[in-house]
């Protein structure tokens, strides 16, 4: 008659995953897309406010084009593509930026460039302006963050 053993019986092995390293793993990923989020939201306000700034020099350049043409800069308060004298200007930006120009009749003529960030947009708040002699100046409205946090553009 066989004798009866004392060992425990054994467990049979389940393979996948315990809660607990599940719990872990969501935890390590709620951390990660915490530190994520912010980061590429400043960097997506960024890309729009250096679109913006190239579509100033952009905009200078049909300016200075203008002069070249008639020894005067084009005036135009508010400018879209259908402006007259800035047909060839189609700003990459122009659905998050107000561009507006401002042409002094002194002499010599000087002109001022700006890019307004349009309200409800990620970029509300955010100014660029260009001037006839390539100084740039922003600013970043109630808070840095408007400009995506840029020092300088």
């Amino acid at each position: 008659m066989p004798q009866p053993s004392c060992k425990a019986p054994s467990r049979i092995s389940l393979a996948g995953f315990t809660l607990v390293e599940l719990i872990v793993t969501m935890a390590i990923v709620a951390i990660l897309t915490a530190i994520a989020v912010p980061i590429y939201g400043s960097y997506v306000i960024k890309s729009h406010v250096k679109g913006a700034g190239a579509d100033l020099v952009a905009l200078a350049l049909i300016m200075e084009n203008q002069h070249q043409l008639t020894l005067n800069y084009a005036s135009a308060s508010s400018i879209t593509s259908s402006t007259t004298g800035f047909s060839a200007f189609g700003p990459a930006e122009g659905a998050m930026f107000t561009y507006n120009s401002s042409v002094s009749s002194a002499t010599p003529q000087a002109y001022t460039l700006t890019a307004v960030g349009q309200s409800g947009k990620p970029v509300s708040g955010c100014t660029l302006q260009l001037t006839n002699t390539n100084q740039r100046t922003f600013t970043a409205g109630s808070g840095s963050k408007a400009c995506g946090g840029l020092t300088s553009w």
